[in-house]
């Protein structure tokens, strides 16, 4: 948080203030700020600088301050003024502060285990790391691992998942997509499973990855560009359309375009290496590249998810989980 400094100055002209209006635009450093000049002036308000972080700001016109008048002190630091410079804070606006860098390394890497025909999701519930899978009704469709991914245990549930999740990163307990239904499944014991609720509007698309927005408490399940959602009773509400889905090439294809996961406010999306964040809105406002993120056709699309932080992609049924951190 920026907190304007108000300080006490003599009265100064309007024409001293306008010949410094065009000095402290600097966009992120501030000049002396604290500097033992004792020259008084009108400070200028400069222009906030622009962040992923931050957004765009404005800085506030103020009066005194060091270095000549402050010329540098009104748009230090992302729209804000500087100890000693006297400029009012800015009134910059929150962009997403997500996705900022242009790619990510792997944050945690551990191998899927073998028995998953197709991994469907991952879900932590503070204490384990759960797979489900969306093999035959009678196989095993669930493995469990530490929170280093040391395999556990693997299960025959009678379930097959088209998604697993958790409502809120961290708590238990597991739920999940019946394979081709509108059931929502939650987890008793490992491997034991119950149905205490339905998505209303009959049975989702085919591998439609229902996952959990813990900021609206809401159900949400992509289909192709459209984000459908459900109220926490299952109850359907108005579907949110996602602007311009389909201009990264695959993300609207079978299943890439039936996948989403939700983190820190905003939907994503993930094909081919690239994972893109949307708003409330529908609006892509960022996207960014995952290095070494699986690009199968179906194994490493159906397990996008998030889970323990991070935004996970499995390289294939045999092959390693990876998990990246791109917290804002």
């Amino acid at each position: 948080m920026i907190v304007a400094m108000r300080r006490s100055f003599p009265r100064v002209s309007l024409l001293s203030v306008l010949l410094f209006a065009a000095g402290g635009c600097s966009s992120g450093d501030a000049a002396d700020a604290a500097s033992s000049s004792t020259t008084e002036g009108a400070g200028a308000g400069g222009v906030g600088g622009t962040s992923s972080n931050g957004g765009a700001g404005t800085g506030g016109i103020g009066t005194g301050g060091a270095n000549a008048g402050g010329a540098n002190a009104g748009g230090a630091n992302v729209g804000g003024g500087n100890a000693g410079g006297g400029g009012g804070a800015g009134g910059g606006t929150s962009g997403p502060g997500l996705l900022g860098q242009a790619s990510y390394d792997a944050a945690m890497v551990f191998p899927n285990h073998s028995l998953l025909y197709t991994p469907t999701g991952i879900a932590w519930d503070g204490t384990s790391f759960w797979v489900g899978g969306d093999g035959n009704l009678g196989g095993f469709t669930e493995v469990r691992y530490d929170g280093a991914g040391n395999y556990l245990a693997s299960y025959e549930p009678g379930v097959g998942f088209s998604a697993i999740y958790t409502k809120g990163d961290g708590t238990s307990p597991v739920f999940g997509r019946q394979l081709t239904w509108n059931n929502v499944m939650k987890q008793n014991t490992p491997g034991q499973w119950s149905e205490p609720s339905t998505l209303a509007g009959g049975n989702p698309p085919v591998m439609m990855g229902v996952a959990w927005d813990d900021v609206h408490g809401e159900y949400i399940g992509l289909q192709d560009g459209t984000l459908h959602r459900w109220n926490a009773a299952g109850q359907a509400l108005a579907n949110v359309t996602f602007q311009g889905f389909g201009s990264v090439v695959g993300e609207d294809a079978y299943p890439s375009g039936r996948r989403v996961a939700f983190a820190y406010g905003h939907y994503l999306t993930y094909v081919d290496t690239v994972i893109s964040a949307w708003d409330a809105d529908g609006n892509r406002v960022a996207s960014s590249v995952l290095n070494g993120a699986g690009t199968t056709d179906f194994d490493s699309a159906l397990s996008f998810s998030f889970a323990q932080g991070k935004v996970w992609v499995v390289d294939s049924a045999q092959g390693t989980w990876r998990g990246y951190v791109i917290a804002p």
